[in-house]
């Protein structure tokens, strides 16, 4: 696969989504599909939440192309985009993006959000995209999941989704990290030559990166649970993407799980937090990462900068580390350096809750 591909596929989403969001933003404020502030927002005035159509429609376009121009002019796709594997994934995305959409629309039920995003799951798993492995670094071991391969999978996979829909409330933040979570993976999906994989990061980062032009602080629209749900999918199933033993979960599963390590920190102390309190994991409150950053005074650029570089400093050395092999002594050095980083963002997660607790200690603030 040429790079000149990945970087057409990129600028050719960007400029699409360039043009297309001025125009769903004018749609959504004539329509009046608004986000309205409430005791958990961050925003103070209601705000289009449609920006999610822009980003999903740039990249759908820009696939399409590709695939059209495979069929009547130069092939430009490797082999695998031709794949029932390719289409069930498609179908997967189209199933969670209309889920989103419709979400924006009419506001779900949580169950129901849950068993659709577990049919779209099904269909990545009839695309064969299941862990069936994890190696332990160093020690040689591997744990074959046999059964509990799918389960996990399916896990995996909704999991995802959901963290970063969840992490998509402030200015800039999802979008953000998801465009850094894409230049991260597609960089590790061309080192391991995985040409397709490859294609859809950069060709999302360019969508996102036209987005953000409008969603950074003060935001003028939001990418909604069209946006963020559509995003959590794709980032979960390139992991995946390849098959037993080939997918980059298999061989080097630090990078992935790095890659969602905040969005999925965040969603897991929130489920511990409300399993605590006795309310619902699935109840809404306003004690995220960004909520508890923002009571202590730091602005929403300051606080984007901190999860962007914690983000960043994090993930280098794992994406570097895919370069070498792990008998290597740099190797090695970078698996622990890798580990070491990954720990201390845990460790960060937890002295932050502990400052914040000090500092606030009714769980309750808006009550």
């Amino acid at each position: 696969m040429k790079p000149i591909v990945i970087g057409l596929a990129s600028l050719s989403a960007f400029l699409v989504n360039l043009l297309l969001t001025p125009l769903i933003l004018r749609l959504a404020l004539k329509r009046e599909r608004l986000d309205n502030p409430n005791s958990r927002s961050v925003h103070k005035d209601p705000v289009p939440r449609l920006g999610g159509v822009g980003i999903f429609l740039s990249f759908f376009f820009c696939v399409t192309v590709l695939a059209a121009w495979d069929v009547w002019g130069d092939p430009l796709l490797p082999p695998a985009a031709q794949t029932t594997r390719s289409i069930l994934v498609l179908l997967g995305l189209v199933a969670t993006f209309v889920l989103g959409l419709l979400d924006d629309f009419v506001q779900f039920r949580a169950i129901y959000k849950f068993v659709l995003q577990v049919a779209g799951a099904l269909l990545a798993l009839g695309a064969g995209l299941v862990v069936t492995e994890i190696s332990i670094p160093f020690t040689g071991i591997v744990f074959e999941l046999g059964y509990f391969g799918p389960l996990l999978t399916l896990l995996w996979i909704v999991g995802v989704t959901n963290a970063v829909n969840l992490i998509d409330g402030m200015d800039g933040l999802a979008g953000g990290y998801s465009l850094l979570a894409f230049a991260f993976l597609g960089l590790a999906m061309a080192l391991t030559s995985h040409a397709l994989a490859a294609i859809v990061c950069f060709t999302l980062v360019g969508s996102l990166a036209a987005f953000l032009i409008f969603n950074m602080p003060p935001a003028k629209i939001f990418m909604g649970d069209a946006g963020s749900l559509s995003i959590g999918y794709v980032m979960a199933i390139l992991a995946l993407w390849g098959g037993p033993s080939t997918s980059l979960f298999h061989k080097l599963w630090l990078l992935p799980f790095t890659v969602v390590l905040i969005p999925v920190g965040d969603t897991i102390a929130a489920m511990i937090r409300r399993a605590r309190q006795g309310t619902p994991i699935w109840a809404p409150d306003k004690e995220h990462t960004h909520h508890k950053l923002l009571r202590l005074g730091v602005s929403p650029r300051g606080i984007l900068a901190i999860i962007y570089t914690t983000f960043i400093v994090t993930a280098s050395p794992v994406l570097i580390m895919a370069t070498f092999p792990e008998e290597t002594e740099t190797g090695n050095l970078l698996l622990w350096l890798s580990l070491g980083s990954v720990a201390l963002i845990l460790a960060a997660f937890v002295v932050l809750h502990y400052i914040y607790r000090k500092r606030f200690p009714d769980p309750h603030p808006d009550k």
